[in-house]
């Protein structure tokens, strides 16, 4: 009775009229079998009697008010096989639901009589529509990820061939890095959140609200044509057949992490654990009000007046912690809740879909090391002979992520549907970073041949902020034969990093002495960085699909369509630097330096300690804008019973540019592309298809990559440079795949795929003239070309025995060459190292296998389902040095452990261990079979427990 209280009340807030009589609901959805697509105006009725209904846009029907008992259930269409299916049960305030496939009439076969079956899991009808698709695709459903226990769509995407993650958030596809990949929520375009990357953070999306994650491999020119790797589409979930409600939580303890009083910390705001910050980092309110701000919004190059605005213009800046505490921290944990429903209102059909999720993971390593290493000197026989320096390193970071989603349809009868998406999500990560080690003294004011040892340490702490605010208006609409589908997404987008404060001191010993001395020179001056983003986009697509006779009876639909997208951005950043009197800077314990007494002044206000200025540096802060047209036009057609294929043309026309403080510096991309695409699809035996395709696509340069500044990376120590003389990237693209479906819920494939890139963007180290120092420039090389294969199998174990039905494996394999031609001017600087060096090299950001696997366990008897997860990507390229010091990410495997016990029809329990192999995180440099550390960490293993509550009428 309770229970029913309860649902009484929640479908009252929702302002849905709901009937509890004893009584059940069918509801079918009804599809075209022949190509995968949902039939609309297909009639379903009870046998033997009138009631019965035709099924909408979605091809769905429903007939209500059915007393529980058998039923047989009939579904016809035009020209398609008539299907019975028998001993449909129906239970009271249940929704049984069906999904039919229907095939296309032949000769002296005029209906075809099943039993009922329970509904197909998600899993099963999405490989259907892979197996139907015309392009190459790869699908992980919502099942899917629930049975290995992934919490989000980064965890999940992983799962599919060819996929990894790299820094737990950003998508590579085919082993290709980020820029080659491109991300959509529902079909329309996402920024990123990160101004230094070109694809959007999939740990934002929690795995409770997604519906299924396609990765689409192949372009046909109804896809956008920016993306070579890989285009991932993140369909959110939309609303269910009958009233679902979950609530669920979970603790999780990392080795490294949780509870461990060396934990890096430092005092934020009262609102961090919510993912914002409540302005106590912001840039004080006497510095904003000093400076006029009709100087483009960014801090004029000018010096306060002494006898009246230092001192307190100084002592403004009241967050003047620069290095850590260690203090323990709590577990991690997470939540989450959904609802969804679906009734009348207005006479309308509606439904919706809302959801929270919130969760807190905290990381901690005291066990990094950090190298840096000079460019190879004449007469040396190592790099550890001209060392910069190594440094131990320990860092923490706190992030919050919590996200909100409502998506709601209205059908406003059987051939017109809208519907309206509201979605925002937050991050927000406090870290906390230190390190300490030997140092060769290069830089230092002072003679450093006169000490016995030399230290640097450094320490960051930072707070930054993200958020994703997306509203979707969508809608699908019949007209006779020629049907439409759009969808017009707003989104806006913002990074936030204030208060960002950088430390850097160095502590002696003189030759003969003991006394240990500290300094903090002008050269590396105490910071601290104020920078924000924000970016919107607009992204308007429309498609219609018109069917046609062509070839003989076979129908061949023609789609055609468009697309506007704008894009526009607006990034800033203020440095406030502590200016340290004289010029031999502060000679003392650093923990002393921002005491008031050390900022003070004198009376006649000469500067006796330490005060602030302001570096105002036009060329770190831009504008930015896109503009993408574009327009197409594809024939999917049968060319027999077995043959199909699919080919057209999109044209885009781009209009990027990016402008600084600096007019010197700003760079425009103006092109007008046709990107033509054919694919070829052969069932050569039932359940068994031969796929060819050719395409042309392209990638353009992100705006950071385009933005004229240098930007100091203090986690690096590598000063970044954009450029803005880069243009777009193109591929030629052939893909080859034979795909077998053996039965329901397996899946084997082979890929072959080959890639043809013209002007490919790299990140490359180049030395400056002052002090040899590094720094890291975005720049095209004239070619590259990738070719690669994909294995993947999920098989059911009961082939074994027939204890073995509740077993499954599913793994994938990806190899992957890549080779980029060296330009000439490179070579020569390269071979004066090397005369042997070749003049070809691995593409940047490119693994050369990747490999997934999962066992899993599945009896829906007892309740027990469980999964073991294995992933592991190959070495790849991360930065590139024309001395030979090339940089290259480690191979790391990862292992993780589900299992999940269902008690009851409402309540389950869960448990999750994560990185048990718990590996090094390491990126080396290589030189004469002796591998240096450029950087070196662990992750710590995780165990979680979670609960999980669901309800449902």
């Amino acid at each position: 009775m309770r229970r029913n209280h309860f649902l009484f009340i929640i479908t009252s807030l929702i302002f849905f009229s709901k009937s509890y009589a004893q009584t059940g609901t069918i509801r079918a959805t009804v599809y075209d079998d022949e190509f995968g697509e949902t039939l609309i105006g297909a009639t379903v009725v009870i046998e033997g009697t009138s009631n019965g209904n035709v099924t909408d846009l979605d091809g769905k029907a429903a007939i209500t008010g059915l007393e529980p008992g058998l039923y047989d259930v009939g579904i016809s269409f035009v020209s398609f096989e008539k299907q019975i299916i028998t001993d449909v049960e129906v239970k009271a305030n249940e929704v049984t639901t069906l999904e039919v496939r229907m095939k296309e009439e032949t000769v002296g076969l005029q209906e075809v009589v099943v039993t009922a079956e329970a509904l197909k899991d998600s899993e099963r009808a999405m490989l259907t529509v892979q197996k139907k698709s015309a392009k190459v695709l790869d699908a992980i459903t919502s099942d899917m990820f629930s049975r290995t226990g992934d919490n989000d769509a980064a965890g999940a995407v992983r799962r599919v061939v060819g996929v990894t993650i790299e820094s737990g958030k950003y998508v590579y596809v085919r082993g290709l890095g980020d820029r080659y990949s491109k991300s959509t929520l529902n079909g329309a375009d996402i920024p990123s959140l990160d101004p230094n990357r070109n694809s959007v953070q999939m740990d934002l999306f929690p795995s409770n609200l997604i519906d299924n994650i396609i990765v689409y491999k192949t372009f046909t020119p109804d896809l956008p044509g920016d993306f070579s790797g890989g285009l991932v589409n993140i369909a959110t979930k939309e609303f269910p057949d009958a009233f679902t409600l979950q609530a669920s939580a979970s603790v999780s303890y990392n080795t490294q992490s949780s509870l461990n009083s060396d934990f890096l910390t430092y005092e934020g705001s009262s609102t961090d654990f919510l993912g914002f910050d409540n302005d106590t980092r912001n840039i004080p309110d006497y510095v904003n009000n000093y400076f006029s701000p009709a100087s483009n919004l960014n801090y004029p190059l000018a010096n306060l007046d002494p006898d009246s605005d230092v001192e307190q213009y100084t002592e403004s800046f009241t967050n003047r912690q620069f290095s850590p505490n260690r203090e323990a921290q709590p577990l991690n944990h997470s939540m989450s809740f959904s609802v969804g429903n679906q009734g009348n209102f207005l006479g309308k059909q509606v439904g919706f879909i809302g959801g929270l999720t919130y969760n807190r993971n905290l990381s901690f390593y005291n066990d990094g090391m950090i190298g840096r290493w000079n460019p190879i000197s004449s007469g040396t026989t190592g790099i550890d002979d001209d060392k910069n320096y190594e440094l131990n390193d320990a860092r923490s970071q706190d992030e919050v992520n919590w996200g909100a989603l409502l998506n709601t349809s209205i059908k406003l009868n059987q051939f017109n549907k809208v519907g309206l998406i509201l979605m925002h999500n937050q991050s927000g990560v406090n870290e906390a970073r230190y390190q300490e080690g030997p140092w060769d003294g290069k830089g230092r004011i002072n003679d450093f041949t006169q000490f016995s040892t030399s230290n640097a340490r450094g320490s960051v702490l930072s707070w930054t902020q993200r958020g994703v605010s997306n509203v979707g208006l969508k809608g699908e609409h019949a007209f006779g034969s020629l049907s439409a589908e759009w969808i017009s997404s707003y989104t806006y987008s913002t990074f936030d990093q204030p208060d960002l404060r950088f430390l850097q001191d160095n502590y002696f010993i003189r030759n003969g002495e003991s006394e240990v001395n500290y300094e903090i020179t002008n050269k590396n001056r105490p910071a601290k960085f104020f920078r924000d983003m924000s970016e919107t986009n607009w992204d308007t697509k429309i498609h219609f699909t018109l069917p046609v006779t062509v070839i003989r009876d076979y129908e061949t639909k023609i789609k055609f369509g468009g697309a506007y997208t704008v894009k526009d951005r607006v990034y800033r950043e203020d440095i406030f630097n502590y200016r340290l009197r004289g010029t031999a800077g502060y000679q003392g314990d650093p923990s002393t330096l921002f005491t008031d007494d050390n900022l003070a002044l004198d009376g006649e206000g000469s500067m006796t300690g330490s005060t602030v200025e302001v570096i105002g540096n036009d060329p770190n802060n831009y504008d930015a804008d896109q503009i993408v047209t574009a327009g197409y036009l594809m024939f999917d057609s049968p060319l027999s019973d077995k043959l199909r294929t699919n080919f057209g043309a999109r044209v885009e026309n781009t209009d990027q540019s990016v402008s600084s403080f600096d007019p010197t510096k700003s760079g425009e991309i103006k092109n007008t592309d046709i990107l033509p695409a054919i694919n070829f699809t052969y069932e050569f035996i039932e359940n068994s298809n031969i796929r060819a395709s050719y395409s042309k696509t392209l990638a353009r340069p992100s705006f950071r990559e385009f933005a004229p500044f240098a930007s100091f990376g203090f986690y690096g120590d590598n000063v970044q440079n954009g450029n803005d003389s880069l243009q777009r990237t193109t591929i030629n693209n052939v893909d080859l795949r034979i795909e077998r479906y053996p039965r329901a819920g397996e899946y084997v494939a082979l890929s072959l795929f080959f890639k043809d890139l013209t002007n490919p963007i790299e990140n490359t180290f180049v030395a400056t003239s002052a002090e040899n120092d590094l720094n890291l420039i975005y720049r095209n090389v004239p070619k590259a070309s990738l070719y690669g294969a994909e294995f993947e199998v999920r098989k059911s174990l009961d082939f074994i025995a027939p204890a073995f039905r509740y077993f499954r494996a599913n793994v994938n394999l990806s190899y992957i060459y890549s080779k980029v031609e060296i330009s000439e001017s490179e070579l020569g600087i390269r071979r004066n190292f090397d005369p042997a060096t070749s003049d070809t090299r691995p593409m940047y950001n490119q693994s050369p296998y990747v490999v997934n696997a999962s066992l899993e366990y599945d009896n829906p008897d007892n309740g027990w389902s469980s999964a073991v997860t294995f992933n592991v990507f190959g070495e790849r390229l991360k930065l590139i040095s024309i001395d030979l010091l090339d940089v290259y990410e480690q191979p790391r495997p990862e292992l993780g452990f589900y299992i999940k016990k269902q008690l009851g029809d409402s309540f389950s329990v869960r448990f999750r261990a994560n990185n048990l192999l718990n590996p090094k995180i390491q990126e080396l440099i290589t030189y004469e079979s002796v591998d240096y550390i450029y950087s070196s960490y662990t992750n710590g293993t995780s165990f979680s427990f979670g609960v999980n509550y669901n309800i449902g009428l």
